[in-house]
Order: C-alpha cells, then sequence, then structure tokens
C-alpha cells in the first residue's frame, strides 16, 4: 500500500480549497431572512394598531418597515450568492419577500403616516379621494399575496437543508398555489368593500313586497288629498323590512301620502282609536290620523268611543301579521290588499 506523497496531498489541498467557496454558495440560506420579515410584521402591526403616543408610533413603524426592507435585502444577497438549484429557489423566495416590501410601502404612503411624511398636497391623499381609496385596496391585495405566498414558499425552504435535497419547482409550486388562494381572498374582499360603498338593493325575495305595481302606483299620483299610512309593528318586527320599503315606494310616489310606524303597546290611546287590537296591522288614515280634537281630550269613555267610530269612517285597515311565517299568506298579496283598501278609502 502506497503512502501519499507530498506532492498529491499539496493537490488535495488544492482542490478542498478551490471547492469550499462553491460549497459555500450552494448552501440554503436557511429562515433567519423570513425571521426579520416576520419581526418588521409584528412590530408594524403593533405601532399602528396599540400604540397612541404619535413619537412612538412613527418610531416603530420606521423600525418595522426598515425590517421589512432588511429582509428583502438579505433574501437579495443569499439570490445573488447562490448557485445551481438553491439558487433559482432563492429568487423565488426574494421575489416573495420584495412583494411583502411594496405592500408596506404602499400602505405607508396611504396611511396617516406618509399623508404626514409625503405631504397631501404632493399626492392629493384626501380621505374620500380616489387615490386614497386605490392605495387602500391595492397595499391590501399586494401584501395579502406577497405574505401568503412567502409563508407557503418559506415553508417548502424548511425542509431543504442542504442543497442536495433543494427542489427549485418544489418551491414555486407552494408560491404559486398560495398566490391563487391570496387571488380569492381578495376577489371576496374586494366585493364586500364595493358592495359596502355603493349599496345596490335588488328584491329577490319570495313575496315581492317591495316593489308596489303600476296600477298601485298610478293610484297614489292621482291623490289630492293627504292620506297617512300607520303601520302597527314592533320596532324588532321580522315583518316591518318586508312592509316598509313597498309603502316607502308609495309615499315617494306623492307626497300627500305619508308613512308612519307605531307600536301598539307604546301607543295604546291611538291603536284603541282605530280599533287596533295588536301589532301587525295597516292603517290608511285621511289627514295625519294622529290629532285629536279638544272635545274628544275631554271628553269621557262614551264620547271617546263615539270619536273612535267616526274616525274609522275615514280610515281602512287590513292585519298583515306581527310573526313572519304566519305573515306569509297576507305578504304575497300585499299589494292587491292595499289597492282595495286604498281605493274605497278615497273614492
Amino acid at each position: 500500500m502506497s503512502r501519499p506523497t507530498p506532492q498529491t496531498q499539496g493537490a488535495g489541498r488544492a482542490n478542498v480549497a478551490a471547492s469550499s467557496p462553491a460549497d459555500t454558495r450552494g448552501r440554503p440560506s436557511g429562515a433567519a431572512p423570513f425571521g426579520v420579515l416576520v419581526a418588521g410584521l409584528a412590530v408594524l402591526l403593533v405601532a399602528q394598531r396599540v400604540l397612541v403616543d404619535e413619537t412612538w408610533r412613527m418610531a416603530l413603524s420606521g423600525l418595522g418597515g426598515a425590517l421589512v426592507v432588511a429582509a428583502a435585502l438579505w433574501r437579495g444577497v443569499a439570490w445573488r450568492r447562490a448557485t445551481g438549484a438553491v439558487r433559482r429557489a432563492e429568487r423565488a423566495l426574494w421575489a416573495g419577500h420584495v412583494a411583502v416590501a411594496v405592500g408596506v410601502g404602499l400602505f405607508a404612503v396611504q396611511s396617516a403616516l406618509g399623508r404626514t411624511t409625503l405631504g397631501p398636497a404632493t399626492l392629493e391623499l384626501a380621505a374620500d379621494s380616489d387615490v386614497a381609496v386605490v392605495l387602500e385596496v391595492l397595499w391590501l391585495a399586494v401584501l395579502v399575496t406577497g405574505g401568503l405566498a412567502t409563508l407557503a414558499m418559506e415553508r417548502a425552504w424548511l425542509a431543504m437543508p442542504v442543497a442536495a435535497s433543494v427542489e427549485p419547482s418544489r418551491v414555486r409550486s407552494a408560491g404559486l398555489a398560495a398566490v391563487s388562494l391570496a387571488f380569492g381572498l381578495v376577489f371576496v374582499l374586494g366585493a364586500n368593500y364595493a358592495a359596502a360603498r355603493k349599496d345596490i338593493r335588488r328584491d329577490v325575495t319570495f313575496f315581492k313586497t317591495t316593489r308596489p305595481s303600476g296600477t298601485t302606483l298610478s293610484y297614489v299620483k292621482q291623490l289630492e288629498e293627504p292620506v297617512t299610512v300607520l303601520l302597527f309593528f314592533a320596532p324588532v318586527s321580522d315583518v316591518l323590512p318586508q312592509v316598509r320599503p313597498y309603502f316607502d315606494a308609495l309615499a315617494a310616489a306623492n307626497p300627500r301620502l305619508t308613512v308612519s310606524v307605531r307600536d301598539h303597546a307604546v301607543e295604546p290611546e291611538l291603536a284603541r282609536r282605530y280599533r287596533i287590537r295588536d301589532n301587525g296591522f295597516v292603517v290608511l288614515v285621511r289627514g295625519d290620523g294622529t290629532a285629536t280634537t279638544g272635545a274628544a281630550a275631554k271628553a269621557g269613555d262614551a264620547a271617546d268611543d263615539a270619536v273612535a267610530r267616526r274616525r274609522t269612517k275615514a280610515s281602512e285597515r287590513f292585519e298583515i301579521g306581527d310573526e313572519l311565517e304566519p305573515a306569509r299568506r297576507n305578504l304575497k298579496k300585499l299589494d292587491a290588499t292595499f289597492q282595495k283598501r286604498f281605493t274605497k278609502l278615497t273614492r
């Protein structure tokens, strides 16, 4: 067995020295940059949602932003130094960190801190301006997308501790799956935001009670004397939201028709005047429907009954019901019932 000569030992040391830098460049950087990113986002959350003092708030916001940027730079340096499969995986991780940093930057511009630092006159970031609304949606979309993608890729990255185990396609697939999930969340959030801003109502109920017919509207438009609609419902009634839009549409067609919601338990005298025994009734009255004569106020029970009888001749009433299930049948024919009572009252 031959011993290594000094020449072969020197050549071996040279080969090891030459291969060491390549091995270092091909080694995965680990999850330390992601830890710095999470720390920066946590500091930003505390600064924006917990602190009240403006000085500390600005200081911690700056620190959190600096940590987020530092994490992106750290990933960028690791990407530039890596080789082979590790380099491709590091590039995907760096892109996720950059997306998060961009989202934080957009938030800084949109937030009150950003307006104070950069100046509202320069960016025209009034609270109700289109630019502020766009930035409010944009920073959240970018931050959510970048954050979920980075989290998914870092999770896959932790399972690749050595260069031989690195699979760039696996890292990218995890990131793309998270981006798809983020797009779905952004779409749902955007739809809810748009619905809240526009507040568009469409009548898709089974009863179709919120829309009077054209014939009923024509009768109401021809009204020449005041008519008051008294809705005897409790404020917490489930039937009132089904009924109120219908009568509001009638009131909008003619200012001579007014609508008023009354509670039988709160105004028993008014209910007694129109012989209403409980909530769930609609009363159509010529005039304001609430005025009482001085004689009626001072008279006894017999006089009150006489006044009530006279008033019922100038009013019409019909029952709907104060509970949704029993009221279903009456709600279906609300328009026909109102039309019949209304024409009888005004003819």
